[in-house]
């Protein structure tokens, strides 16, 4: 067995004293497998964890973060899962009218919580099956509580703060968000946004998001929107913790280094505020050719323009995960055009784990993973002169200074985003907030 394989069979202690001297160059040549030696071999408290999630019709990147965080925290600690999904037709749209306070599937989650017995809770998603009454019934019974938020629901009906082909800051104040159900951010539905908006609403006028006793969110950007209007969270209930790429996917920046051609490699949904449509826009009729790799509703406008400019754009549909790694390690670099706030893409993950440099949209939490120069190149998506010229900057760039930048980003996975740093960083949020409730106990 492989210094590797003995670190993910959790046999690290073993491995630093079985291995000769030698192979202490392999561990300091990869900081994040030093990082979990050092993690596993430290002492620590087994913690009963139980993580609620509610899936919604459609599978999207909270399922996975989901499925990601459950099974890291399960190699070291007792984890429980409990999850419902979003459904169609009559019995949706019973748990939709149920939102506000839907006592009958909180109390089933109360019965799996008691007969866990555990140290703490984390949720993941409450819309709109659980629904926020959860909160409540969850630190009644005196369970320290942990959530962590992926988009922005708490402060807007839309959830993305986006409509209309931009940023939507109209319900960033105090009191009920009428402009947004005027404007039918949910859905483009007026009964959909209404109620959402009453359900949020209310349970901000009762307390119930104050009483979680730490929130977990991706970006600066997102933990400043959440101590301002309309949910004015303090700043000590609030952490921030990145997403992170499990190991087996991670594996591809450390294997050797593959030859890069000079595409440009798109990989996402293709909506509108991805910015895909727009970005080829920006950029058709020039020398930049451009790899799209996803799936989605803009499919017909997209393929078309790749009919119509086959020199410059390259269809590529659905890939699987291994052929995204294949496309990371060989395109020039990850563009990133988003026109909304993104929550913190799993994609630019992936690339920084693969050494591969990112372009990406100067807005939100963007701006706060990219460091140009360092990382990749940040752009204005909305300004096509801006796009040109930051993508023609990039490929002006010595294949050497190409090299060190994609070395910065493999670096970069490493320090902030490997499975090991996250374990550290859950494990710190749950231990202060058990020593947190235990204080209040004995207050």
């Amino acid at each position: 067995m492989d210094l590797t394989h003995k670190i993910l069979a959790q046999e690290a202690p073993k491995a630093l004293t079985e291995y000769p001297i030698v192979n202490i160059r392999e561990l300091l040549a990869d900081s994040s497998l030093f990082l979990t030696i050092l993690h596993l071999k430290s002492s620590r408290q087994n913690m009963r964890i139980f993580i609620i999630h509610n899936y919604y019709q459609d599978p999207g990147g909270e399922d996975g973060v989901f499925h990601q965080e459950a099974q890291l925290l399960g190699k070291t600690h007792t984890v429980k899962t409990y999850s419902k999904k979003n459904k169609k037709g009559l019995k949706g749209l019973r748990d939709f009218l149920f939102y506000p306070y839907n006592i009958f599937n909180t109390r089933q989650v109360l019965r799996e919580i008691a007969a866990f017995k555990p140290d703490v809770v984390h949720i993941h998603n409450l819309h709109y099956t659980f629904g926020p009454q959860l909160i409540q019934a969850i630190k009644k019974r005196g369970y320290p509580l942990v959530f962590t938020l992926h988009n922005f629901r708490l402060l807007c009906p839309s959830a993305t703060l986006f409509q209309k082909g931009k940023v939507y800051k109209k319900s960033l104040k105090n009191g009920y968000p009428f402009q947004a159900v005027k404007d039918k951010v949910l859905d483009n539905s007026w009964f959909k946004t209404c109620w959402t908006a009453w359900t949020y609403y209310l349970h901000r006028q009762l307390g119930t998001f104050l009483k979680v006793d730490k929130y977990i969110v991706l970006s600066e950007l997102t933990k400043r929107l959440l101590q301002g209007p309309p949910t004015h969270i303090p700043d000590q209930q609030i952490s921030i913790k990145p997403n992170f790429i499990p190991q087996k996917y991670a594996a591809i920046g450390t294997e050797k280094s593959t030859p890069r051609g000079s595409d440009f490699l798109y990989i996402g949904r293709l909506t509108q505020e991805k910015g895909i449509l727009k970005l080829m826009h920006h950029i058709k009729g020039t020398n930049l050719k451009l790899n799209i790799a996803g799936d989605g509703p803009l499919k017909g406008e997209i393929t078309h323009l790749c009919k119509k400019h086959p020199d410059q754009f390259h269809y590529l549909g659905f890939q699987s995960k291994v052929q995204i790694a294949h496309l990371l390690k060989t395109c020039t670099a990850l563009v990133f055009p988003s026109v909304w706030y993104e929550g913190m893409p799993l994609t630019s993950l992936e690339a920084l784990s693969a050494g591969t440099p990112i372009i990406g949209s100067k807005l939100g939490v963007l701006q706060e993973m990219i460091k140009p120069g360092q990382t990749g190149l940040l752009f204005d998506p909305h300004s096509k002169n801006d796009t040109l010229n930051t993508l023609n900057k990039w490929l002006s760039l010595t294949e050497a200074s190409k090299s060190i930048i994609g070395s910065n980003c493999l670096n970069e996975y490493r320090e902030h985003y490997s499975e090991a740093i996250n374990l550290q960083k859950l494990e710190r949020i749950y231990k202060d907030v058990l020593k947190a409730n235990k204080t209040k106990t004995h207050e």
